[in-house]
Protein backbone atom coordinates (compact mmCIF):
# COMPACT_ATOMS: atom_id res chain seq x y z
CA UNK A 1 0.00 0.00 0.00
CA UNK A 2 1.46 3.30 -1.08
CA UNK A 3 -0.23 5.36 1.63
CA UNK A 4 -1.03 2.72 4.24
CA UNK A 5 -4.52 2.30 5.63
CA UNK A 6 -6.54 5.51 5.52
CA UNK A 7 -7.43 5.32 9.22
CA UNK A 8 -3.82 4.79 10.30
CA UNK A 9 -2.45 7.43 7.93
CA UNK A 10 -5.06 10.06 8.81
CA UNK A 11 -4.52 9.48 12.54
CA UNK A 12 -0.76 9.93 12.14
CA UNK A 13 -1.27 13.00 9.94
CA UNK A 14 -3.64 14.71 12.39
CA UNK A 15 -1.32 13.92 15.32
CA UNK A 16 1.67 15.44 13.52
CA UNK A 17 -0.34 18.52 12.52
CA UNK A 18 -1.58 19.07 16.09
CA UNK A 19 1.98 18.81 17.36
CA UNK A 20 3.10 21.50 14.91
CA UNK A 21 0.18 23.75 15.80
CA UNK A 22 1.20 23.66 19.48
CA UNK A 23 4.72 24.94 18.78
CA UNK A 24 5.54 28.49 19.81
CA UNK A 25 6.15 29.86 16.30
CA UNK A 26 2.99 28.47 14.71
CA UNK A 27 0.81 31.56 15.19
CA UNK A 28 3.55 33.91 13.96
CA UNK A 29 4.02 32.05 10.69
CA UNK A 30 2.17 33.22 7.58
CA UNK A 31 -0.51 30.98 6.09
CA UNK A 32 1.67 29.77 3.24
CA UNK A 33 4.22 28.37 5.71
CA UNK A 34 1.57 26.73 7.86
CA UNK A 35 -0.09 25.18 4.83
CA UNK A 36 3.20 23.78 3.57
CA UNK A 37 3.94 22.31 7.00
CA UNK A 38 0.48 20.70 7.06
CA UNK A 39 1.02 19.20 3.63
CA UNK A 40 4.52 18.01 4.54
CA UNK A 41 3.13 16.36 7.67
CA UNK A 42 0.54 14.57 5.54
CA UNK A 43 3.32 13.26 3.32
CA UNK A 44 5.34 12.20 6.37
CA UNK A 45 2.30 10.28 7.65
CA UNK A 46 2.05 8.51 4.30
CA UNK A 47 5.75 7.62 4.51
CA UNK A 48 5.58 6.21 8.03
CA UNK A 49 2.27 4.36 7.47
CA UNK A 50 2.66 3.30 3.85
CA UNK A 51 5.53 2.71 1.48
CA UNK A 52 8.59 4.72 2.59
CA UNK A 53 10.25 3.95 -0.73
CA UNK A 54 7.53 5.70 -2.75
CA UNK A 55 9.53 8.40 -4.49
CA UNK A 56 6.53 10.70 -4.97
CA UNK A 57 6.17 11.19 -1.20
CA UNK A 58 9.67 12.63 -1.02
CA UNK A 59 9.27 14.70 -4.18
CA UNK A 60 6.06 16.20 -2.79
CA UNK A 61 7.83 17.18 0.45
CA UNK A 62 10.50 18.96 -1.58
CA UNK A 63 7.79 20.70 -3.59
CA UNK A 64 5.99 22.10 -0.55
CA UNK A 65 9.30 23.30 0.92
CA UNK A 66 10.19 24.87 -2.45
CA UNK A 67 6.94 26.85 -2.44
CA UNK A 68 7.94 28.44 0.87
CA UNK A 69 11.43 29.15 -0.43
CA UNK A 70 9.99 30.80 -3.53
CA UNK A 71 7.91 33.13 -1.36
CA UNK A 72 10.87 33.90 0.92
CA UNK A 73 13.00 34.73 -2.13
CA UNK A 74 10.26 37.03 -3.43
CA UNK A 75 10.05 38.82 -0.10
CA UNK A 76 13.81 39.19 0.06
CA UNK A 77 13.84 40.70 -3.43
CA UNK A 78 11.27 43.23 -2.21
CA UNK A 79 13.42 43.98 0.83
CA UNK A 80 10.93 42.44 3.26
CA UNK A 81 11.49 39.60 5.66
CA UNK A 82 8.48 39.87 7.92
CA UNK A 83 6.36 37.36 6.05
CA UNK A 84 3.73 39.91 5.14
CA UNK A 85 2.44 39.50 1.64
Amino acid sequence: MTHGSYVEQSTASQTLKRLCEQARNWDQMPCYMRESIHMIQQKVARIICGDPFERDHWVDIMGYAALVLRELDRLQEEGRNDGSA
